[in-house]
């Protein structure tokens, strides 16, 4: 398992997602790799939603595999999606654990 600490910036819009994300959410994530989305899993740290508008740093999980080593880098940018269709929100890497 990749595990990172990321910043999230969750947008408020209109067609987008109204409802909190909360522990254990799994959107899609683009710009993680040369060829497809990927899909993690998002750990809330400090708090129990997250809310369309808001900002935060949290815990994101990935399969080993999916990931190029080049792109585990803090300060990677990506975006992340519900369905391939409506982009969520965007954020970056402040952190690798693995």
């Amino acid at each position: 398992m990749i595990r990172v600490l990321a910043e999230l910036e969750f947008f408020k819009k209109e067609g987008g997602r109204n409802n909190a994300i909360v522990t254990g959410y799994r959107p899609v994530f683009n710009g993680l790799n040369d060829t497809s989305a990927i899909s993690g899993r998002i750990i809330l740290l400090n708090r129990e939603f997250l809310f369309p508008g808001e900002k935060e740093i949290v815990e994101i999980d990935f399969l080993d595999g999916f990931i190029p080593e080049k792109y585990l880098t803090v300060g990677k940018e990506f975006t992340f999606e519900e369905g391939l269709s409506v982009i969520l929100g965007k954020g970056f890497f402040t952190e690798i654990i693995q």
